[in-house]
């Protein structure tokens, strides 16, 4: 559940928190970012919610998966990943780094990596 903007006085009224917090740090010319992780997060029907170690191929698609998505909805530039060893504790491929630094299509087109 989201939280919704409900002060009358805002500019931002009615909108998502997360939405009118990004919308203030880009109106202020800035780079926004987020924090991704190579796990699946989800909440289960009973409310409960659990975390799924992927592997693999799974991995890349996942961390593409999230980079897409906060780019198309926050415009999203800026990207940190906090978990670079799988569930055994060894590291991930550097591919995996390698092919994300190189950009990511949007509905835009090719987005080029930003350094």
């Amino acid at each position: 559940m989201e939280s919704i903007v409900t002060d009358a006085t805002s500019p931002y009224r009615n909108m998502k928190l997360d939405d009118a917090y990004f919308q203030i740090m880009r109106s202020g010319g800035l780079r926004v970012g987020v924090c991704v992780r190579p796990q699946h997060f989800a909440i289960n029907s009973d409310g409960t919610a659990q975390q799924t170690q992927l592997t693999g191929p799974a991995i890349a698609a996942e961390l593409l998966r999230k980079v897409q998505y906060v780019h198309s909805r926050w415009v999203a530039t800026l990207f940190y990943v906090d978990s670079t060893v799988d569930q055994t504790g060894a590291p991930l491929d550097d591919a995996i780094f390698q092919q994300r630094r190189m950009g990511f299509l949007t509905r835009e087109g090719f987005v080029p990596a930003q350094f």
